[in-house]
């Protein structure tokens, strides 16, 4: 029978980002036999921080904002959409997409995240 895992963030140490700045995450791996790996984790960007631009060639973001306000460049520089971030926005980054998150406000930004594997279309 498939199993739940359960991860519980408080639980964990905030670690710093080894490159960013204002970035602290809580990070798990999820390991379910049958299933993609999955990871997941709570990111804490400091008012000011910003998440570098970047992409993950071979995983798809799903992210919630949990608190504070900043925006999401999306694309290359030059040719790029800037949108607002919110409490409570809810974020699909597909496969190889660059991005990059500022918190322009003057709270901490909080975000939870989950990173899967692209799956190919059957089209």
């Amino acid at each position: 029978m498939d199993q739940i895992l359960l991860q519980n963030f408080s639980d964990m140490d905030w670690q710093p980002h080894p490159i960013l700045t204002g970035v602290a995450t809580r990070f798990a791996a999820l390991a379910l036999p049958g299933h993609p790996v999955v990871d997941t984790l709570v990111a804490q960007v400091a008012p000011g921080g910003i998440l570098l631009r970047h992409s993950h060639p071979e995983t798809c973001e799903i992210a919630y904002v949990l608190s504070a306000s900043g925006q999401m460049r999306e694309g290359e520089p030059g040719d790029e959409l800037v949108r607002a971030l919110t409490e409570g926005c809810a974020l699909f980054i597909p496969a190889g997409v660059p991005h990059q998150i500022e918190n322009t406000s003057a709270e901490v930004m909080f975000i939870f995240a989950v990173h899967t594997r692209k799956v190919e279309s059957n089209a």
